[in-house]
């Protein structure tokens, strides 16, 4: 009774956390979902472990989404020992496991495809490539080194969609499970290492990859010490009507996986009346701004002399201006843009701002250059 009840514990947990958990690089209706049924809750819940009321985010490596786990795994644990005391014969386990090796190739997919298209580890902003590496923390410099490689990019997302591939196909469902589980296990060593705020996700994506290979993974580990012989009799079905139609429903599910991860992360273009980047100042006031960089999030950031940044969010309305700081106060500026020379004029009365910018190419910074030396007699 026990164990069954355990085995539907924690298949309804894993259910759950696949429902709930909110995939910021994926669909965005788990969010809305996840604050509708458990945001109240979990309001209330936290002044219970935390000195005063958090709001409900669950983003990754939060304290509400870490209430929101262990509502599930309540949850979980009181509807597995309901489902045992029924006596239920569906097989929620089995589901869950087929349920889980799609997710898993739907979160790869969406990785993958971000870091094909360079939407994942993007190429560095400009603020970024020029402030000085002590001054950046570990995360950000990860993820910018990273993001300055286009060929290592475009590998490893080959690697995480070829096997989310794998995952979709039952024939080789086992082989893909199998691989994730070591890029699992190395995101989850890097998210610790670096301090990426996506720990809690990475570990529970882990924990689920193990949950679907868990019935292979004696008959694995046997073969893998030479103890034994993984037979594959039976893992390829007959070809038959019902087979057929299983293979194509697969396809089907398989091709809507595919469109779904890939679909919202196809790039737009968009315009804006100046380029993003970084401009050296060359003559206005305050005296003390060194450079400003244009965000390409609509961010616009002062860097002194010293180093020290300030950023403030922008809007530009016609020929119009607006800059809004983090108290919320708006002012009124304008922009003047020359293409052929690369000059872009800020002027911001209320804010004492007349900055006359020239356009810096960071292409020709040295981290900018997606080059390979084979030979140290190559940097000579």
């Amino acid at each position: 009774m026990i164990q069954r009840v355990f085995s539907m514990g924690t298949a309804l947990f894993f259910a759950g956390t696949m429902l709930f958990l909110p995939f910021d690089a994926g669909v965005s209706w788990q969010r809305r979902l996840s604050l509708f049924v458990f945001g109240d809750i979990v309001t209330g819940i936290s002044p219970f472990v935390h000195a005063h009321p958090l709001p409900a985010d669950f983003s990754s490596d939060t304290l509400s989404l870490l209430i929101l786990i262990g509502l599930l795994a309540i949850l979980a644990a009181v509807l597995g020992w309901i489902l045992s005391a029924l006596k239920t014969d569906f097989p929620l386990t089995k589901w869950v496991r087929i349920g889980g090796s799609y997710y898993l190739a739907y979160v790869l997919l969406c990785y993958g495809v971000g870091k094909i298209l360079g939407l994942q580890f993007y190429i560095p902003e400009a603020n970024v490539l020029f402030t000085p590496f002590g001054q950046l923390t570990k995360d950000i410099l990860f993820w910018s080194t990273v993001g300055t490689s286009r060929s290592f990019n475009v590998a490893t997302g080959v690697i995480e969609c070829a096997i989310a591939l794998l995952l979709l196909l039952g024939r080789t469902r086992v082989a893909g499970l199998f691989l994730s589980l070591f890029v699992l296990l190395g995101i989850v060593l890097l998210n610790f290492t670096f301090d990426i705020s996506v720990k809690l996700f990475s570990l529970l994506l882990t924990a689920l990859n193990l949950y679907c290979l868990w019935p292979v993974l004696p008959a694995l580990v046997r073969f893998f010490l030479g103890k034994g012989v993984v037979s594959l009799n039976g893992l390829f079905p007959q070809w038959s009507i019902r087979s057929v139609w299983t293979l194509w429903s697969q396809v089907f599910l398989a091709s809507v996986i595919v469109m779904t991860a890939i679909w919202p992360q196809l790039p737009t273009h968009r315009h804006r009346a100046f380029p993003s980047g970084a401009y050296d100042v060359i003559s206005g006031e305050p005296s003390g701004i060194r450079r400003f960089f244009i965000h390409s999030r609509d961010y616009l950031i002062l860097q002194d002399t010293v180093g020290h940044l300030a950023d403030y969010h922008f809007q530009v309305v016609g020929a119009a201006l607006w800059v809004e700081d983090y108290d919320g106060k708006k002012t009124l500026g304008t922009f003047r843009f020359s293409r052929k020379d690369s000059l872009l004029r800020l002027e911001v009365p209320e804010r004492g701002w007349v900055l006359n910018g020239k356009a810096i190419d960071i292409r020709k910074l040295p981290a900018s250059q997606d080059e390979t030396h084979f030979l140290l007699d190559d940097f000579r």
